[in-house]
Parts: structure tokens; C-alpha cells; sequence
């Protein structure tokens, strides 16, 4: 869903109903550091993937669809997209901006739109069995918008499925306390959350270079090492476990290289970013040579120079080209094979010209550390 300037605004300001999922540590995408990222305004460029922003905006183009699709089948009204609405609990501003409003029921309405691997995550239709992340969204969107029932219709493998939800007071009430305090420690605080397994290119957005200062690490510091290498002994390595405790060593080195605790290697750990390279798109370079040097091979130029060379293989100096307008010499020749030499050192120039890599950060552990 496309967002005026002044609903952005007031989300930044306000918990959305997006945002109490990944609060709650259960976004498969987004975690409480993005969420904090965001509230504060540090949320840096890149720390959304190429992939994930491609699906947003199918997400979004496909919206319509969804919601006009679902009016049809269910011979229902759905008005939206709705403007977003926050109210006040505990203290904190929490908003939802539904998908849309199902007319006569008075419902909310909610469109997903998913690859085919997550179906599995779903249950029966006109059930809320939907995954956690979403039912707690709908929840929100209860909370604040006061009405009691929800339709969610998610689009896989071309086809839409409809699940209901209702409202469930105890989870509103849950809901709000967990809001109100992460808000207050983190937000009113200014106090960013601990990163997690989810938190690797936000973590490299945000540092995207290092110092080339390897510190010493803090009693914290080296208490994090420390789990890591005991993790990594017991064979949990790729786990959640590993990843949080990664993304949280990377958070503490921040902008410098790495950290040590020691006099020797099994006690530094390093996050140092790598050289850029140099990459060169070598078909589209191989394409633009052969299509400058026929360009110039073509020319009238060029034909000129093949029909002098002709000619002075034959011992003559000065001629009349095939039509009996044109007089060429020497000098015309040596014009004609410059404009070739130089179409083709031009090709040659892009073949072997690149483009620049920025490196990215390398996060290394000790040799001895499995």
C-alpha cells in the first residue's frame, strides 16, 4: 500500500500494527532493531535487500486486485485502502493502516500476497490458522480500529484463499503492555534493542566500512565472544543461536575491525571490510566492440579506404573511385584507417574497462574455533 507523506509521519511517530510483530521478535523479515532504526531516523540506505523491496511492490500492485477479487466472491463492498488511524494506550500512539473495510460486515480486511514455500504455514480456510506474525498484525488492527472481525486473503500459487479472525481482548491487552514497555526502553530512551539472526544487512548498512582499529574488548564483549566459541564447539554453528550472537559481536564493533582479549590470534575476533574489486560486464562489452568496429567497417570512409588499398596494390597514387565523383589519395587513406583504429581501440577500451565492487565486511573467528 502507497503511503501519503503525512501517514508516514504519523507512523513514525506510532507503533504500527506492522511494526507489534517484529516488536515481538516474530517477523520472519523485520526485527526490533529495524523497528528502533526507523522511530529514531537512523535507518540506513540498503538495509531493505533488492529481493525483499521486489516484493513489496508486487505486494502492492497487486493489492487491488486482491481486494476487488474478494468483493466479487463474496458479493461484499471492500473500501480502502483506509487512512491509517492511531489512538493512545499506555501511553504510546498505536496505528494501523488496513488494507480495507468490508462493507456491510464492519470487518477489517488484510491482503497477502506469497511465494509457494510458504503454504505450509497456513491452515484451513476461514480458520486464523495464519502465521503468528500476521495474526498479530490483525490484531493490532482490532485494537485500534475497534471492530471485532478480520478477513485475511493470501494470493499463492495464483490462487486466493480467504482466513477470519476475531478479536481476542486478553491478546489486546498483551499486545499493549509489550508495546507501551519496548517503547519506553527503547524509543524514550534512545537505547537500541540487541540485534538478531535477522540483523546482518541492516548491521552492514549501517557500517559499511571499518576503522582498521582492532580494540579491546569489554568484560560484555568478551562474555559474547565467549558464547559464540562455546556454540560453535558444540556444533551449532548456521543455528539462530550463532547468528544472534554474530550479529551482536558485529553491533560491538561497530566502525572499527575487530576486538581482542588476549596476546595471541585464538582471542581476536575481526569484522574488516574486504578491497573493492573491479568487475567488468564482459558480454555487454563484447557486444558494444563488435557493434563499433562493423559500425566502422560499414562507413563510406572505410569502404574508401578498402577501394584505395585496392588501388595501390596496383601501383597508382591518386584515383577516381566506382561512380567518377570522388578523387582519393594517400591522405584519404590514412583518414579512413585512423576513424577504423580508432572505433577499435574505442571497443577495446570497454572490453577492458570495469566497473568499481565496493568490498563488503568480512566477519572472522579465530582459526582454532570450529
Amino acid at each position: 500500500m502507497s503511503l501519503s507523506p503525512e501517514q508516514h509521519e504519523l507512523r513514525t511517530m506510532s507503533a504500527t500494527a506492522t511494526d507489534v510483530p517484529a516488536i515481538a521478535n516474530v517477523h520472519p523479515y523485520r526485527s526490533p532493531l529495524d523497528v528502533w532504526l526507523t522511530k529514531t531516523g537512523r535507518a540506513p540506505e540498503g538495509s531493505v535487500s533488492a529481493e525483499r523491496a521486489a516484493r513489496m511492490r508486487w505486494g502492492n500492485l497487486l493489492e487491488p486486485l486482491l481486494r476487488d477479487d474478494f468483493s466479487e466472491r463474496n458479493n461484499v463492498s471492500v473500501v480502502g485502502p483506509v487512512a491509517t488511524i492511531a489512538r493512545q494506550f499506555g501511553g504510546v500512539l498505536i496505528a494501523a493502516t488496513p488494507d480495507g473495510i468490508i462493507e456491510p460486515w464492519g470487518a477489517g480486511w488484510e491482503g497477502k500476497t506469497h511465494s509457494v514455500g510458504v503454504r505450509s504455514l497456513y491452515g484451513s480456510p476461514m480458520t486464523d490458522e495464519v502465521p503468528v506474525y500476521e495474526l498479530l498484525q490483525c490484531q493490532t488492527g482490532m485494537l485500534v480500529t475497534g471492530l471485532r472481525a478480520w478477513r485475511l486473503t493470501t494470493f499463492i500459487d495464483n490462487t486466493p484463499t480467504d482466513y477470519a479472525i476475531s478479536a481476542d481482548d486478553t491478546l489486546h491487552g498483551q499486545i499493549v503492555e509489550m508495546t507501551a514497555r519496548w517503547w519506553r526502553d527503547h524509543v524514550v530512551a534512545d537505547r537500541a534493542p540487541d540485534p538478531n539472526a535477522r540483523d546482518h544487512e541492516t548491521l552492514s548498512a549501517l557500517h559499511p566500512r571499518d576503522s582498521g582499529l582492532i580494540r579491546s574488548a569489554t568484560e560484555d564483549e568478551r562474555a559474547l565472544a565467549l558464547d559464540l566459541k562455546r556454540a560453535l564447539a558444540d556444533g551449532e554453528a548456521g543455528t539462530e543461536r550463532v547468528e544472534e550472537l554474530r550479529a551482536q559481536l558485529k553491533a560491538a564493533i561497530g566502525d572499527d575491525a575487530g576486538l581482542t582479549w588476549g596476546l595471541n590470534s585464538d582471542e581476536t575476533i575481526t569484522w574488516r571490510k574486504s578491497r573493492d574489486s573491479r568487475v567488468t560486464d564482459w558480454q555487454h562489452a563484447a557486444y558494444d566492440f563488435a557493434g563499433r568496429v562493423q559500425l566502422a567497417a560499414s562507413s563510406t570512409s572505410i569502404i574508401d579506404a578498402i577501394e584505395v588499398l585496392r588501388h595501390l596494390a596496383a601501383g597508382k597514387n591518386t584515383f577516381k573511385l566506382e561512380g567518377g565523383n570522388r578523387v582519393v589519395g594517400c591522405m584519404d587513406l590514412a583518414e579512413s584507417m585512423a576513424t577504423l583504429l580508432a572505433e577499435i581501440k574505442r571497443g577495446i577500451d570497454i572490453a577492458a574497462s570495469s566497473t568499481s565492487k565496493p568490498g563488503s565486511r568480512r566477519f572472522l573467528t579465530p582459526k582454532g574455533w570450529k
